[in-house]
């Protein structure tokens, strides 16, 4: 979790003296409160020795912010980017020392509305799935998957 406020404490323009009209106000299009936590959980030789079978979770969060300095224009005509709640869950499961692995993802499970950093629309839930085959294992990898 991250909180930042950062401020404009400028009180004239550099290069003309002038003063600015956006002193001690927040700086645009970063938020000032966001944050990202993950939950995994391995299971071991599930279905056999050596495999392993891995659950997780993933919360994201964005407080809202304006796009723009938040004294410039009318309140009603104002972007602003919406506070951001996104789930995401994964598994993979894996097998013969990792060898051979399948795994699937879905993003924004809950197909919440999010946004970049210009209010630009991102994709809603997504899955994805992918299977792995590793082709040269190196010799020095033991039982407890540790290098050595």
């Amino acid at each position: 979790m991250s909180y930042e406020s950062a401020i404009d404490m400028m009180q004239s323009k550099v290069n003309d003296g002038k003063p600015n009209a956006a002193y001690k106000q927040k700086i645009p299009n970063r938020p000032s409160l966001y944050g990202y936590t993950s939950v995994d959980y391995v299971f071991r030789d599930i279905l056999g020795s050596r495999d392993k079978l891995s659950l997780g979770y993933s919360f994201n969060y964005v407080r809202r912010f304006s796009l723009t300095w938040e004294s410039y224009g009318h309140p009603d005509s104002k972007s602003i980017i919406p506070t951001q709640r996104i789930h995401s869950v994964m598994m993979a499961y894996s097998w013969a020392d990792d060898r051979y692995s399948i795994s699937a993802d879905c993003s924004n499970i809950f197909d919440a509305l999010a946004y970049d950093n210009y209010k630009l629309q991102k994709p809603g839930r997504s899955v994805f799935c992918k299977f792995r085959y590793l082709f040269n294992k190196p010799n020095s990898y033991n039982q407890n998957n540790n290098y050595k």
